[in-house]
């Protein structure tokens, strides 16, 4: 007898519930290695979403973490770790006089308080390692485009509208950091990053809209790409990166073209074990006469057609990464992962999401379809 998608996805699951996630177990059986001396890393941020995963990957490699940030976000996550506050815009008095190994910066978005931080910790650190964005590049018209793509343009060199230039202030971010400390730095480009603690719903939308069963809208027919990186895998690849002294720019996201909108649905019905769901998949165009936009209103997806722009936007290669030892797990210990964290929250949080559309526009829209296609 065969084993269909449905029983693969649920030994999946039951490697992720038995899995071993003993501290310094992480990183030996992730890459088959135990860091070879403990570093001094200090974490710009380290507070929100991808930075409390950097710290707890960190600690159980046995690494020792500062914290330099305002102590306004969840200021008690990390009691035990020594804290310095301030502020990026103009109150970096606290990391003077201090050396640490390496440096992590998750929270740089503008090229002017990049290089505030970079040119003081120049003599203060050996790495540099920079969280970028894949939103760098202006265009996504090729497949498996690589870290040589075109880069954004900043229009406006006086402008700091984060909202407005993100990904071009972002290209201007890594430019001052090479410049500041070259060739001891590293630039990660993720994408969608997913997993618990995300705070902008953009990858949660779909395993928690699947959850709620009932009749769903879906776009296109379901053999659209999707492309993230899981937050764990993310906060593993930067560490091995420090730890070997891996320099250099990286797409960090999950292998292309791999993994479609079909099997998100798929597999967030299966894990989320809902019996009632009936998915709708309407065709783009339809959907957009109706005021309903990829990534805007359909958060974390593209279509690749029509061909446009954007088409390969989730279809990016990340091999110059996976050579340098990036890891992907499973999809669905992502999803599964991120429903368990979903139902802890409480209901002011989930309700309403913070992407996607609400339960009104998507019945409204479904109304129209059922009304189109009678």
């Amino acid at each position: 007898m065969g084993i269909g998608r449905r029983d693969f996805v649920q030994l999946g699951l039951a490697g992720v519930l038995t899995a071993n996630n003993g501290p310094v177990a992480a990183a030996a059986r992730l890459y088959g290695e135990i860091p070879s001396r403990p570093l001094d890393i200090l974490i710009l941020g380290g507070t929100r979403f991808i930075g409390p995963h950097m710290v707890r990957e960190a600690q159980s490699r046995g690494h020792t973490v500062t914290l330099f940030n305002r102590g306004k976000t969840n200021p008690d996550l990390f009691s035990d770790i020594e804290t310095l506050i301030g502020d990026r815009d103009g109150n970096l008095q606290a990391l003077e006089g201090r050396r640490w190994d390496v440096v992590i910066d998750t929270s740089g978005y503008l090229p002017r308080l990049v290089g505030d931080s970079a040119r003081l910790l120049t003599n203060a650190v050996e790495h540099y390692l920079f969280i970028s964005s894949m939103a760098v590049y202006s265009s996504f018209t090729t497949r498996f485009m690589d870290e040589s793509g075109p880069l954004r343009i900043m229009p406006d060199t006086e402008s700091e509208e984060v909202n407005e230039y993100y990904g071009a202030l972002k290209v201007l971010c890594e430019q001052v950091v090479q410049e500041t400390l070259s060739g001891r730095n590293t630039i990660l480009r993720p994408g969608i990053i997913a997993g618990p603690g995300d705070h902008t719903d953009r990858f949660n939308y779909w395993p928690v809209r699947v959850s709620r069963g009932g009749h769903m809208l879906a776009p296109g027919n379901g053999s659209d790409f999707m492309q993230w990186v899981d937050v764990r895998d993310l906060a593993q690849f930067v560490m091995r990166c420090l730890e070997r002294n891996i320099t250099g720019i990286y797409n960090a996201v999950r292998p292309a073209a791999a993994y479609t909108m079909g099997d998100m649905i798929e597999d967030s019905r299966v894990i989320s074990g809902v019996k009632d769901l009936e998915v709708e998949w309407i065709p783009l165009e339809f959907l957009q006469q109706h005021g309903v936009e990829p990534w805007d209103d359909l958060p974390a997806y593209m279509p690749l057609s029509p061909p446009g722009d954007f088409s390969h936007m989730f279809a990016i290669s990340s091999a110059a990464a996976f050579t340098k030892g990036l890891r992907a797990r499973a999809a669905t210990e992502t999803i599964a992962d991120v429903l368990a964290w979903w139902q802890t929250l409480p209901e002011e949080r989930r309700n309403p999401m913070r992407a996607g559309l609400s339960v009104e526009k998507e019945a409204e829209v479904l109304a129209a379809w059922a009304k189109e296609k009678s």
